[in-house]
């Protein structure tokens, strides 16, 4: 949920008055929980990284969770 409405603020950013060009600032997050992934920044970032790019691979300006349990992680 924290994702997601930093991703829809992110996109509600008005860049033409300030810089002159309009353009949009989409943005993608790949998210995980630590009852998912542990306490283990390491693992919090293993598991967390590859979901950001299948956010971007699917269409990007999304939000992608890694839901697997902590017993299935290597």
């Amino acid at each position: 949920e924290i994702a997601e409405k930093y991703r829809q603020a992110i996109s509600q950013i008005e860049t033409k008055e300030e810089h002159g060009h309009d353009f949009s600032l989409p943005a993608s997050f790949g998210v995980t929980t630590t009852e998912t992934a542990g306490y283990n920044y390491l693992k919090l970032m293993k598991v967390a990284d590859p979901e950001l790019y299948k956010a971007n691979t699917n269409g990007r300006h999304q939000v992608a969770i890694y839901q697997e349990p902590i017993d299935n992680l290597s």
